[in-house]
């Protein structure tokens, strides 16, 4: 008698364990001059789709690889009906214009071509370096060696603007 009812136990847990995992509500928090929905469907992320770490993993790799934000957050709670989702971003600046100064050997127009920076585009740290090591390498090519560049970002009126 004893040895079934610890089988009915068992049998109505099972089920419980057994259900994967769903996300119930998804939230953006910090998006200013971006939409959150940009942020939600760069993600892969579904309400009522499965939940998984490795899913929020590749969310955060996803949205980064945008270039629209220097910190990307996935914070998961888990509630009656699934995981509550809030994705919490920090978004770049923007590029207001975009100025060179004694740049002699080379037009700005070419090195502007040359950085793939666009006014009014997002600015990272990633795409900064990179504009500056293929500055480097152009001056280079051209036979000017040792050449410095250097970087000023000025604030504009514009919110969220250099």
């Amino acid at each position: 008698m004893i040895k079934k009812i610890i089988y009915v136990i068992m049998l109505l847990y099972i089920p419980i364990f057994a259900t994967p995992q769903t996300i119930h509500n998804i939230s953006v928090i910090g998006t200013e001059l971006t939409s959150p929905e940009l942020v939600r469907v760069n993600s892969g992320l579904k309400e009522n789709g499965v939940f998984s770490y490795s899913k929020l993993e590749e969310a955060i790799k996803s949205i980064c690889a945008l270039g629209n934000y220097d910190d990307v957050r996935i914070l998961a709670s888990p509630g009656p009906y699934g995981y509550d989702i809030e994705i919490r971003v920090k978004e770049n600046l923007r590029m207001e214009s975009i100025e060179f100064d004694g740049n002699h050997a080379i037009k700005g127009d070419k090195l502007n071509k040359l950085t793939g920076f666009v006014e009014g585009g997002f600015l990272s740290k990633a795409a900064l370096f990179g504009a500056i090591k293929a500055m480097e390498s152009k001056y280079a090519d051209e036979g000017l060696f040792g050449v410095k560049i250097r970087y000023d970002l000025t604030k504009t009126d514009k919110k969220g603007y250099y």
